[in-house]
């Protein structure tokens, strides 16, 4: 059998899993836990696919690893970068005591912020480039 008709028959059955627990849920046949216990086993489910699947690739197709390998270098540069850029400063908010408002959680919010700028603005650099490459074309 074929890895994409393996594949395809188990989103089948996680489908109707999900589909059968939300109609019995918005019925109040069950409560939300068997609802929630069942998302976090295909939490787990979706993480072993993201990791399994790229490792399968990489062992079946090298040659194609060589530019994961290059866009995962470039991300981390990204994200050193963004790093370097994010404040530890702790804020001074009136009235908040909470404990989130330390250097280390900052660095890290302000790390993922700018990272998202960063690739956000990528995204539209690329689209932009990509047009005009077109029109010329």
């Amino acid at each position: 059998m074929k890895l994409a008709k393996i594949t395809s028959i188990i989103l089948y059955i996680l489908l109707g899993v999900a589909t059968i627990l939300g109609v019995l849920f918005y019925t109040n046949s069950i409560s939300e836990e068997p609802l929630i216990d069942t998302m976090y086993v295909y939490v787990v489910i979706a993480a072993i696919f993201a990791i399994g699947f790229p490792v399968y690739q990489l062992f079946t197709n090298p040659k194609g690893a060589i530019n994961t390998l290059i866009g995962l270098g470039v991300l981390g540069v990204i994200v050193l970068i963004a790093y370097s850029m994010a404040s530890d400063q702790v804020l001074n908010l009136v009235g908040y005591n909470g404990p989130d408002n330390v250097p280390s959680t900052l660095k890290t919010v302000g790390t993922g912020l700018i990272t998202t700028y960063i690739l956000f603005f990528l995204s539209l650099l690329a689209i932009a480039v990509t047009e005009i490459y077109n029109a010329f074309k």
